[in-house]
């Protein structure tokens, strides 16, 4: 929260910029500023370039819980950010609904969710998972389907990524073990029109590890 309104606020977006090198830049509105109504995005938007890109979300705390606030910036980035592209990689797929933090193995689990659909021959954006960059996120507009991993949250996200990049998507429980991974690894494919053979092969691969696991842990366990 930034105390004098909106000169104050124009005052430390030129000093930020001048002294943090970044990326990509986010201004996030607090409760009261929400609440006065400053014009936060009208002076972000007097910093945006294409080099150093100054966006603004407006996150105040009565709008909802951090799940909320995931949609809100997402969307921000999605509509602001990501470049439009009127090319789709056929085989690539933007994961959302994780919401990062909130779960202690949230960014693992991308991780292996990403490798098991890579195993499908899929180019997976996870966005917050291990080795992803922004350039994950800018050019995801060149998906061809986006996966909300949850019946509540990123369904606002994808709703955006539909609005503005004409991406379609499709939305499923988080799968857990055998029994709902391999109910969506046979759904995905079939929203893709995947290779019947391939997706069993992977789901038959993937089984044997993991039942291999529970064989050590009845072992251990008698």
């Amino acid at each position: 929260m930034i105390f004098g309104g909106e000169e104050r606020l124009r005052e430390q977006i030129e000093n930020t910029l001048r002294i943090m090198d970044g990326d990509l830049y986010m201004v996030l509105t607090a409760c009261m500023v929400d609440m006065i109504g400053d014009q936060t995005r009208a002076i972000a938007a007097e910093f945006q370039t294409a080099e150093k890109p100054v966006l603004c979300a407006e996150t105040g705390g009565f709008r909802g819980t951090a799940y909320k606030g995931y949609d809100i910036a997402m969307s921000v980035l999605i509509r602001d950010y990501v470049a439009k592209s009127a090319k789709k990689e056929e085989k690539t797929v933007n994961l959302l609904g994780v919401v990062p933090i909130q779960d202690v193995f949230w960014q693992r689990d991308l991780t292996l969710l990403k490798n098991l659909l890579e195993q499908l021959g899929l180019h997976v954006n996870t966005f917050f998972g291990e080795d992803e960059t922004l350039e994950n996120l800018k050019s995801s507009g060149q998906a061809t389907l986006n996966i909300v991993l949850s019946p509540v949250y990123g369904i606002a996200a994808a709703e955006t990524y539909q609005e503005v990049h004409g991406i379609p998507y499709m939305v499923t429980p988080f799968p857990i073990g055998d029994v709902a991974t391999s109910a969506f690894l046979r759904s995905l494919g079939q929203r893709l029109e995947l290779d019947n053979t391939l997706v069993e092969s992977v789901i038959s691969h993937n089984q044997r590890i993991y039942y291999r696991y529970l064989e050590k842990l009845v072992d251990v366990y008698m």
